[in-house]
């Protein structure tokens, strides 16, 4: 009986090791699964990036690039205020005076010609 046991024992172990390296194996598959599956998604969220948008201000024979006034209002603000950070910004743009006034943070304001 005791050899029986041995045996079964030694069966026993057998079985627990093919076990282990098949739930390794299809650990392996299910990552590299995984990775394919991160990758094509980081491919479609590549690929669905939103359109350009470009907004122009048109008066009285002039035109100005909406997005040009902010970076300028930003590159102004940075220049003079340089350890403060942009937290809110507002530009308003005055067509007829051909300048675009900012306020950053709701305290800092200047004035941007174009």
């Amino acid at each position: 009986m005791e050899k029986k046991t041995k045996t079964a024992a030694k069966k026993a172990e057998e079985v627990v090791e093919k076990v282990q390296e098949t739930v390794k194996t299809e650990a392996k598959k299910a990552e590299k699964a995984v990775k394919e599956t991160a990758k094509k998604a980081e491919t479609a969220v590549k690929k669905a990036v939103a359109p350009k948008e470009t907004v122009y201000v048109q008066f009285a024979g002039a035109e100005v690039d909406v997005k040009a006034l902010v970076d300028a209002a930003k590159a102004e603000f940075k220049a003079n205020n340089t350890n403060a950070k942009i937290a809110d910004l507002k530009v308003y743009v005055k067509p007829e005076e051909h300048a675009a006034y900012y306020v950053v943070n709701g305290d800092v304001n200047g004035k941007v010609c174009y």
